[in-house]
């Protein structure tokens, strides 16, 4: 559930426990003198500033007291002769044919009006949400190849490699995941087990430890030339590939976990954000996806890095290998990302 649904929740509850009170000391205090009405009246909004105060959240306190404000002021004009006259008045008015029927050619147009403009709104504001997510899961910041290195597969096909422009601050990436996370429902399926980093994204957490950025282009020839069978029946270790019908392969994923009649957990970098384990179905890349088995004993490419001669040209250096049995990615820099 989101901070905003809480922040609603505390002022709703503020709110009404001092409106409770207030119309208790209403009701006590009618017939007693203006100063105790008026001192009863501010003993009867604390109780609502103390919860706001028990549970530190001061930053309601505006909206609590504009609540309660004009609840106050609506209880006073109803009270008012002045606004009683002209109440009766205007119920009289609408006794009169002609009115009632202007009403109703004013509402008409206003409130087709209004749902356009609703319309709109919604629709700029699903547009804009899409782009935020789009960015906050990709980053802002492009990429460009890797011109020192190269991924190359088991059949010796070269896969490149890539890196960002420019590596956001890890406070940039967690505030961006966590406002990320609030607007969607996976927040109460997933479990994070690593920050997010924008140097590598789930293609490249899953075949290079994450220590650099693949294309989803890619992932089917990497399967093609290390062997992996697509399979009905996931194992942990095993590939869970995520698939769009304009995009290709969106998403990579290992299996973690495999129980009967329970969903299948897989963990994957999301984009540039976090680690997470997750049932395979429940995620942002949707539930059109497949598993894959090879026989390595890990996912890792070799990753093969030209280092400069001393007569100035490059010599390839493989680059050192890690290979795990589990098939777990060894984590970048501390942490393990996953798409």
């Amino acid at each position: 559930m989101s901070e905003s649904h809480f922040t609603t929740l505390f002022i709703s509850i503020s709110a009404g426990l001092s409106l409770f009170f207030l119309g208790i000391n209403h009701l006590a205090t009618q017939r007693r003198h203006a100063i105790i009405r008026l001192l009863g009246a501010a003993l009867a909004v604390l109780p609502g500033a103390a919860v706001l105060g028990l549970i530190e959240r001061w930053d309601c306190l505006p909206a609590f007291a504009a609540i309660v404000g004009a609840a106050l002021l609506v209880h006073s004009l109803w009270g008012c002769s002045l606004w009683t006259r002209g109440a009766v008045r205007l119920i009289h008015l609408t006794h009169q044919p002609w009115l009632r029927s202007a009403l109703l050619v004013v509402a008409g147009p206003c409130l087709a009006l209004a749902g356009i403009l609703q319309f709109e709104r919604r629709e700029d504001q699903m547009a804009d949400a899409v782009i935020e997510e789009m960015m906050l899961i990709h980053g802002v910041a492009g990429n460009v190849q890797v011109r020192d290195a190269v991924a190359i597969t088991d059949r010796g096909r070269h896969i490149p490699l890539g890196e960002p422009i420019e590596v956001r601050s890890p406070e940039t990436v967690q505030a961006a995941e966590k406002r990320y996370l609030e607007s969607t429902r996976y927040i109460d399926n997933v479990i994070l087990r690593g920050f997010g980093d924008d140097r590598s994204n789930c293609h490249g957490w899953v075949f290079t430890a994450g220590r650099y950025l693949l294309s989803g282009q890619d992932v089917l020839k990497i399967l093609e030339d290390n062997g992996y069978q697509e399979v009905s029946d996931p194992r942990p270790n095993d590939l869970a590939v995520y698939f769009n019908p304009d995009y290709g392969v969106t998403h990579t994923a290992i299996v973690r976990y495999v129980s009967p009649d329970q969903p299948v957990l897989v963990e994957g970098k999301w984009g540039n954000l976090g680690i997470y384990l997750h049932p395979v179905d429940s995620c942002p890349y949707g539930a059109n996806f497949k598993f894959y088995r090879t026989r390595r004993p890990h996912h890792l490419l070799t990753i093969v890095e030209h280092k400069p001669s001393a007569d100035g040209t490059s010599s390839p250096s493989p680059a050192p290998a890690s290979s795990q049995p589990d098939g777990d990615p060894p984590p970048a820099s501390g942490n393990m990302s996953a798409n």
